[in-house]
């Protein structure tokens, strides 16, 4: 009959509301006005760990006037405190349903209000968010610091930029002490799509130091954000069409007032092709130059901080009727501008009427261009033909 008992126990289980009252209290003792409604609570017997596996479905948490509904709760119950009268738990596993995303935030910051909490509140406007909740009790039945919360956002949108506009936030997400973890998000900015492997944010001295990836495919000029983001850095360049990939890294600190500080940016450019209305005066030192220039299959490298922006670059320009190519390195540091350019003109021709030079197509020659320029200052120019 006993070893029967055990296998019936161990496998089967029995459904019980003997528990409900001690769980209910461990719960509260997460917080004073925290109340936990439960139905039956399923046991089965873990003989090997002298342990009780408990489970129900279905319960709601309840705090003040906000009511969050669970899917399910699961606890190990030890044993040998049941024997000596000492009720205890050994972890606590909390599912969620779906949940809107500003209701969750404000349940939880009023059971710990930290400053993370806090930002998501202020910069969160909808959406909705499922998460597992992992929580482990030490002998006097206090909360470990070792908790874990895991999860998924659905449908999210941002308000932190007045300019920029991002919804369709979709993610998943790791949060344990003072680190917060962000994997295979993607989002739309201004209606152009992006996405990330990886976002960090981490507390450290009460301010959060925020680090990732940002990748998008084929982004071209339809996209609203990077037309209006070009018009903002370039307004007197006339895209016509623009095709690139990129892959961006960024790092900035939000302080303790939440405003960012330290901002850096790099990025990898793969821009396939970028064609635009030719505004340059060089008719007669480029014959037969179009009306359209042409990037094609630019590899482009974009270094940035508070101080300095560098952009390093290479690939093939459509000015004539082939095909030339051109390296380039722009540094901007503080009011100082720095551009070193090399063209190398193949197959077309050159005419420079004051040095009665003429080049054939059947030549090669190579332009190199040096410019500094301090803002509102003097520029200086060195130009090299060879």
């Amino acid at each position: 009959l006993l070893v029967a008992l055990i296998i019936y126990l161990s496998t089967i289980g029995i459904e019980t509301t003997k528990f409900n009252k001690q769980i209910g209290s461990k719960i509260k003792g997460l917080h004073n006005d925290l109340e936990i409604e439960l139905k039956e609570v399923k046991i089965i017997l873990d003989p090997f760990n002298l342990e009780l596996n408990a489970k129900t479905v279905g319960p709601k948490l309840k705090l003040k006037d906000k009511i969050i509904e669970i899917e399910s709760i699961k606890t190990k119950i030890i044993l040998d405190s049941l024997l000596n009268e000492n009720f205890s738990l050994k972890n606590l596993d909390i599912s969620t349903r779906s949940l809107e995303i500003k209701n969750f935030i404000s349940f939880a910051r009023n059971i710990k209000n930290t400053p993370e909490l806090y930002l998501f509140e202020k910069v969160l406007n909808k959406g909705h968010v499922i998460f597992d909740i992992k929580l482990e009790f030490d002998k006097q039945g206090v909360v470990k610091n070792n908790y874990k919360i895991k999860g998924l956002v659905k449908n999210a949108q941002l308000k932190l930029l007045k300019k920029y506009n991002l919804d369709k936030i979709n993610l998943r997400f790791n949060f344990a002490d003072k680190i917060f973890e962000l994997k295979d998000f993607k989002l739309s900015l201004n209606d152009t799509f992006l996405s990330s492997e990886k976002i960090l944010i981490k507390n450290i001295d009460n301010k959060f130091l925020v680090e990732g990836t940002i990748q998008n495919k084929n982004l071209k000029l339809k996209d609203k954000f990077l037309a209006e983001l070009i018009k903002n850095l370039l307004p007197k360049l006339n895209l016509i069409n623009i095709d690139l990939n990129s892959k961006n890294k960024f790092s900035f600190i939000v302080n303790k007032k939440y405003k960012i500080e330290d901002f850096k940016f790099s990025s990898e450019i793969d821009i396939i092709n970028l064609k635009l209305i030719n505004n340059l005066e060089l008719k007669s030192f480029i014959p037969n130059i179009k009306e359209e220039i042409n990037l094609i299959n630019h590899i482009i490298r974009v270094d940035y901080n508070e101080n300095t922006l560098s952009v390093n670059g290479k690939g093939n320009l459509l000015l004539q009727d082939k095909e030339d190519s051109i390296t380039y390195s722009l540094v901007k540091n503080k009011d100082i501008l720095d551009l070193k350019t090399n063209l190398i003109i193949d197959k077309n021709p050159i005419v420079i009427d004051f040095l009665k030079y003429e080049k054939t197509p059947n030549f090669k020659s190579n332009i190199d261009l040096n410019m500094s320029h301090i803002l509102n200052g003097k520029t200086v120019i060195k130009s090299f033909l060879y």
